[in-house]
């Protein structure tokens, strides 16, 4: 299918990558499970599936998983070069 908004990804020249139902439903149970919005599970779910860390400036998120996941990071803690 394509759309304006497919169309748009495919010219950036970044790697989209398709997760699937699973990496949605893991999405969804961690927006309820953490009390988080949905985006930042899906932050949170992006970056475990790609092993990627995850350094956020979102406070609220960072102090809310920072204890369990410890590949979640605070930008604040990054000092500038």
């Amino acid at each position: 299918m394509n759309t304006p908004v497919s169309g748009i990804l495919q010219s950036l020249p970044v790697q989209v990558r398709i997760l699937g139902i699973v990496a949605l439903a893991m999405i969804l149970g961690g927006a309820v499970g953490l009390e988080r919005e949905a985006k930042d599970a899906a932050f949170l779910v992006l970056a475990e599936k790609t092993a990627q860390l995850l350094i956020t400036g979102d406070w609220r998120l960072y102090k809310a998983v920072h204890e369990h996941l410890d590949w979640v990071q605070w930008l604040g803690d990054y000092k500038e070069i």
